[in-house]
């Protein structure tokens, strides 16, 4: 950053690209399809924005999800010069115990 804000001494950051991807399981899902292995996926997920756009990061991978009953965890990471200078979470307390559904038998 090469600025203050003018509100509170702190650096503004200026966001250049946004990269949505899955995490955890997913990221191993994603990563296994991408070198050519079928992949199914067995999880659960949550109804809300986040989650869409979580869905739009495995389109590649059977995915079989249950209710979530909780926020989909959001994490992002921010960047400058190349360094990371925070993460800010969100929806990331721990979650109910969700039930299996039959599909996910």
């Amino acid at each position: 950053s090469h600025r203050l804000s003018p509100d509170a001494p702190v650096p503004v950051i200026e966001v250049e690209e946004s990269l949505p991807r899955a995490g955890g399981a997913g990221l191993v899902a994603t990563m296994l399809a991408r070198d050519g292995h079928d992949v199914r996926l067995v999880t659960v997920l949550s109804d809300d924005r986040h989650s869409a756009t979580l869905r739009a990061c495995l389109d590649r991978i059977e995915v079989v999800a249950g209710p979530s009953g909780a926020p989909t965890p959001v994490k992002t990471r921010v960047r400058a010069d190349g360094h990371a200078i925070a993460r800010i979470d969100e929806g990331c307390a721990p979650p109910p115990t969700p039930a299996a559904t039959d599909e996910m038998l």
